[in-house]
């Protein structure tokens, strides 16, 4: 059986996984074993639609070099899992869904859009930080999603993972004091990433990452009824369950920046069936890093 999403912009419903970053449509979203997904609360914008303009320096040239970069970081971990990340570089596609699928054999796949990609609110680094997203879904571990029996990370979890793990891993390398000194960093930022971390390369590392979540965030809140949301204003509000479909923007917000504090090894892994392994939770005496309670129930670190 083929673990796909398939999704109709011309049919009332709209089929799609819980493993999309922005939702096609705001009916009732399906999965493929029939399962309800609460309906998203942003809208997509339609494929058929100008192309957006093209502001933020993106290239089809960038586009396809960072997902092959990202690519080959990553393919290690698939290999470990006897699976195989294959990116579809879909460049000249003006839609902006961008999404994960499963088929036989290990092939496990995402599909990054030349729409998305040039979204005026994406940042380069942000473009990054959505391919992460798409790959947690693959192997961002627990939660998981159908109660931990299905293939696929939660929408939460996938952010969670894409700055506690992903996007650092990918920078870590990199001049990232130099490049943060060149971009305007948000204050609660400055102020937490230097809480958490003590050398500068680390702190640097951390605002850049935060910074990258901020972008992803800002173009899903964009799409939503609720557009305005800061590192300084987090949801209060608490799941009684471990939300399986899309977090509200804030919510996502607060789960990039918290998977950015967490300073737990990049090079410990996360689990597919352990919420608590490779992550940061109250157990450890902390308060940052931890996912933030509007999406995730603390009872699922037992998973």
């Amino acid at each position: 059986m083929i673990k796909i999403i398939l999704i109709s912009f011309t049919t009332v419903i709209c089929l799609t996984q819980a493993f999309a970053l922005i939702a096609p449509c705001t009916q009732s979203h399906l999965t493929m074993d029939g399962r309800n997904l609460s309906p998203a609360p942003y809208v997509h914008q339609n494929q058929n639609s100008a192309e957006p303009p093209n502001t933020n320096g993106m290239t089809k040239e960038k586009f396809m070099s960072i997902i092959d970069h990202v690519t080959e970081i990553f393919q290690p971990s698939f290999a470990k899992v006897g699976a195989i990340l294959t990116v579809n570089k879909r460049w000249d596609d003006k839609n902006e869904d961008i999404y994960a699928a499963q088929w036989p054999n290990g092939n496990w796949r995402v599909t990054m859009t030349g729409g998305f990609a040039r979204n005026p609110l994406i940042t380069e680094d942000g473009f990054i930080a959505a391919l992460c997203h798409e790959i947690g879904h693959h192997i961002g571990g627990a939660p998981r999603s159908d109660n931990n029996k299905y293939w696929s990370s939660t929408e939460g979890q996938a952010d969670y993972f894409a700055t506690l793990k992903c996007f650092k891993k990918v920078m870590e390398t990199e001049d990232n004091i130099a490049i943060v000194a060149k971009m305007k960093i948000d204050s609660e930022v400055t102020l937490q990433c230097s809480n958490v971390y003590k050398t500068p390369q680390d702190i640097a590392l951390c605002q850049r990452t935060a910074m990258a979540g901020k972008s992803v965030a800002v173009l899903i809140a964009s799409r939503s009824e609720t557009p305005d949301i800061k590192f300084s204003t987090p949801d209060r509000s608490r799941v009684a369950k471990t939300m399986e479909d899309a977090p509200y923007p804030q919510c996502r917000l607060d789960t990039f920046f918290q998977g950015t504090l967490c300073d737990k090894p990049i090079s410990e892994e996360v689990s597919k069936d352990s919420a608590s392994v490779g992550t940061c939770t109250a157990k450890d005496g902390v308060t940052l890093g931890l996912r933030p309670v509007c999406w995730y129930s603390p009872s699922g670190e037992s998973i």
